[in-house]
This record gives structure tokens, sequence and C-alpha cells, in this order.
């Protein structure tokens, strides 16, 4: 009877002995000694298989140590970046909170640059007001003093008018001692005309007293007139320095308004901006979630792998102790091919035997394909 070919997997070789009956393997004895060369050189490959699997099986165990090895690297790497990724996301939510602030303080800068511009508008208002009250003022005092210089003027006329009826009653004086001293000559005949020469002679004195009396009043308007001129001219000289100066109050104030402004603008556009920031910085915050969420996971993933490749070099060490006692089978069956070989003519007493025997390659090339 011609043996099956044996199959091989993937995972090593089995040997599958045909279930027989005793009554079978009776009737196969005849053709069991051409066999055992079959079975022995099977049993030899057997044999080489088991053992190649085991150095493969070694070696596989160590590349898995070392695999196992990495995974732990890469475990503890994966560890730290999750440590790395939920520092991270610490420092985007601080960071984010900073923003907010920023922002928030940004807003209330621009409603002060606002409020300040306001401030200034109404000042620039009220400078406005300030530079024509000043101008109506100079216009003032201009027709007040151009009003006393007349003034200064007219009593001037009426000193020299003064001055007129001072010297004609001092003439008129002379001309009225004068006549006293003809009436006197004349005698009687010149009494009535030394009366009238006298009363004229009084009223004479008496203009010219009062006139003396005006000249003082109007040497006293005059100099009060000339200390007016003065003090109009001093008010003038102020309200034109005050008015120029209100003018570059009034230009400074333009200035400032416009810096205002624009600081309003800028903060308006700065406080825009933040505002972006902020919704970008929220957007890190939510990114930073998610990586610390995969770094978790990966971390994870990494300590089931260790987990994973710890089992596998297990695995492999079975499967090596596994090739170990195929090998040892192997050879067992091996010694016993060459009995059956010495002794053919007991194959039908020790048929029972090689059941046995083959059974037990079968329960080991199953174990070899099970741990394999």
């Amino acid at each position: 009877m011609n043996l099956a070919p044996w199959p091989r997997r993937s995972t090593g070789c089995r040997t599958r002995w045909p279930q027989r009956s005793s009554d079978q393997l009776r009737e196969a004895s005849d053709q069991m000694a051409g066999a055992t060369g079959q079975i022995a050189s099977a049993i030899n490959e057997v044999t080489r298989s088991a053992v190649s699997l085991s150095s493969l099986s070694q070696e596989s165990a160590r590349e898995v140590e070392r695999v196992a090895a990495g995974s732990q690297q890469v475990a503890a790497a994966a560890q730290s970046n999750a440590d790395s990724a939920l520092g991270s996301r610490t420092e985007a939510t601080q960071m984010n909170e900073r923003i907010l602030a920023v922002a928030s303080a940004s807003e209330e800068v621009a409603k002060a640059a606002e409020e300040s511009r306001g401030a200034a508008l109404q000042g620039q208002q009220a400078v406005g007001q300030a530079v024509s009250s000043m101008e109506a003022i100079a216009q003032a005092v201009e027709r007040a003093s151009r009003t006393v210089d007349l003034l200064g003027e007219y009593g001037q006329q009426i000193g020299d008018i003064v001055k007129v009826i001072d010297d004609i009653a001092g003439q008129t004086n002379l001309l009225a001692l004068n006549a006293a001293i003809e009436a006197a000559r004349a005698g009687e005949q010149g009494r009535g005309f030394a009366v009238v020469a006298e009363n004229v002679r009084s009223l004479a004195e008496r203009s010219s007293e009062s006139t003396k009396e005006i000249a003082d009043l109007i040497a006293k308007v005059q100099q009060g007139t000339r200390e007016a001129v003065e003090a109009m001219a001093a008010g003038v000289k102020d309200v034109t320095e005050g008015r120029e100066i209100t003018t570059q109050a009034g230009h400074a104030l333009e200035s400032i308004i416009a810096s205002v402004q624009q600081s309003a603008v800028q903060m308006q556009r700065i406080a825009t901006d933040v505002q972006g920031l902020a919704s970008g910085a929220q957007r890190i915050v939510v990114s930073a979630e998610e990586m610390a969420n995969l770094a978790d996971e990966s971390a994870r993933g990494a300590g089931e792998m260790a987990q994973g490749t710890t089992k596998v070099t297990e695995a492999i060490i079975q499967v090596s102790a596994t090739s170990e006692e195929t090998s040892a089978s192997a050879e067992e069956v091996s010694a016993s091919t060459e009995e059956l070989s010495a002794q053919s003519e007991e194959l039908a007493a020790t048929a029972g035997q090689m059941k046995d025997l083959a059974q037990a390659l079968n329960e080991a090339a199953a174990r070899f394909r099970l741990a394999s």
C-alpha cells in the first residue's frame, strides 16, 4: 500500500496517519516493511522541520523580545506625548483665557478712546466759543480804546479853549485896570465908568479862576484818559495774546482729536483682531484637546501592543517547546521504525503499538499546529 503524501502548512509539517482498524493494519503488515523506509524518511524530515522550527522560534522569540522592548519604548513615548498634549491643552486654555482678557481690555480701551474723543470734541467746542468770546472782547476793547483816544483828543481841545479863555480873561483884567486908571483921572465924570471897569475886572478875575479850575480838571481828565489809554493798550495786548493762546489751544485740540480718532480706529481694529485671535485660540484649545485624546488612545494602543508582543513571545516559546517535543517524538518513532524493519515478522503483534505511535504523532502534530 502506498502512503499518501504528507501535507505541509505555513505553520510547519503535520503527519496524518489514516485511522484504520486492527484488521486493516494486519492486512497492511506485508507492505509495512517497504513502508518503514518511507516512514523513516518522513520522520527524519519531521525531525529536521522540528529542529528548524525550534531555531526559527528561538530567533522569532528574540525578535519579538526586541519588538516588545520597542513597544514598551513606544508606549513610554506615547505616554510622554499624552502628557505633553495634556500640558499643551492646559497652556492653550491659559492662552485663550489671556487672549480673552486682552480682548476685553482692548474693548474697554476702545470705549475709553471714544469717550476721550467725545470729551476732546466738547473741549474743541468750548475753545471755539472762547475764541469767539476773545474776538468779541478784543473788538470791544479796541472800540473802547478808540473812544478813550477820542476823549483824550477832546480834552486836549477843551484845554486849548480854556487857555484861550484864560488869555482873554487876563487881557480883560488889564483893560479893566487901565479903564479904572482913566476913570480916576477923569474925576467926578469918570466915576460911573470906574464902577463898570471894576465889575469887568471882577468878572475877569472870576473867569480866570474858573479857567484855572477847569484847566486843573481837564489836566486830571487828561491824566485819567492817558492812564485809561495805557490800560486799554495793555488790555488789547492781553486780549490779543489770549486770543493767540486760545487759537493755539484750538489747534492743539484739533490735533488731539485727530490722534484720539486715529487711536480709537486702531483700538477698534486691535479689538477686532484680538477677537479673531480669541477664535483661533479657541480652535487651538479644541485641537489640543483632540490631540490629547488621540495621544491617550495612542498610549493605550501602545500598551496593548506591548501586552500583545508579550503574549506572542510566550506563544513562540511554547511553539519552540512543542517543536522540541515533536523532535523527541520523531526520534522515538524513528527508533521504533528501525525496530520494525528488523522485526517485520512481529508486525502483526506490534500493530497496536504502531497505532498508538501514529496516534501520538497525530497528537504531537496537532499540538504543533495549535502552538504555531
